[in-house]
């Protein structure tokens, strides 16, 4: 998603960006998946009549025959489509395969099932930017399940501000939550291209100007300590900064929340 920015008379523009009820995903099974089944065995008798077999009192003998249907394959061809919001993923359809299971893994290791029924694509929804998941699928039917496919990995989108830039004019960029419930265990990060952009005060919400010494590498991350009470929400000023372009031209600023 990007936005223009208009540049006011005294070169400050403002980035405000809504952070709307974010909330941090947990993950919980859904239900209790079923046990692998294993593959049917069908035992067949073939009766004949023996002639001048005398081991057999009955007259006939038994042959077993041991039949099993064919195994499902591993899904493959695994694909993904990705937003600031959601995950879409696709695979191939398996032969004899009625659904399918795809296994979800966060960045802190929690696991998820979702079943997708027969559709062979799976959209996960919901999410923030800059977000990382990992997938796994695996086709089933009435006699059990294929094994897990392997692992893929998809990032959302971060959101994208652009700014039309001149050469040694600086731009204030603020950061502003609306509405918000949570902040605990949030990280936000911007992320700008250092060689376009340098840093003229790190942080203009005090008096004085704020600056490192030395260069200061394209990526700047922040969080909030102060937790919100329950039931409440908040809205107000996050974070402020100011750049100063180092070329005329367009240059794009990334912010991404992480959990």
């Amino acid at each position: 998603m990007k936005k223009n920015l208009i540049k006011t008379n005294t070169y400050f523009i403002i980035l405000v960006l809504l952070l709307i009820n974010l909330t941090t995903h947990s993950f919980a099974q859904d239900g209790i998946i079923n046990k692998e089944k294993p593959n049917n065995t069908y035992n067949v008798h073939n009766s004949s009549k023996s002639v001048n077999d005398s081991t057999h009192s009955n007259g006939y003998e038994d042959n077993a025959v041991s039949m099993q249907s064919e195994p499902l394959n591993i899904p493959t061809n695994i694909t993904n489509t990705v937003a600031s919001n959601l995950i879409k993923i696709t695979w191939d359809s398996i032969n004899n395969a009625t659904s399918y299971e795809v296994k979800i893994i966060d960045s802190e290791s929690n696991e998820v099932m979702r079943e997708t029924g027969a559709n062979t694509t799976y959209t996960h929804n919901g999410l923030e930017p800059a977000s990382t998941y990992k997938y796994c699928i695996r086709a089933k039917n009435s006699d059990g399940y294929s094994p897990w496919s392997s692992e893929i990995t998809a990032t959302t989108t971060g959101n994208v501000y652009t700014l039309e830039c001149e050469k040694d004019e600086t731009y204030n960029i603020i950061i502003k939550a609306i509405d918000n419930t949570n902040f605990i265990g949030k990280v936000y990060t911007l992320t700008y291209d250092d060689a376009a952009l340098e840093i003229d005060d790190l942080y203009i919400m005090s008096w004085e100007r704020d600056k490192n010494i030395g260069e200061i590498p394209g990526t700047i991350s922040f969080s909030v300590a102060n937790p919100i009470e329950s039931g409440k929400s908040w809205t107000g000023v996050l974070y402020g900064i100011r750049f100063k372009s180092k070329i005329n031209g367009t240059i794009n600023i990334t912010l991404s929340v992480h959990s």
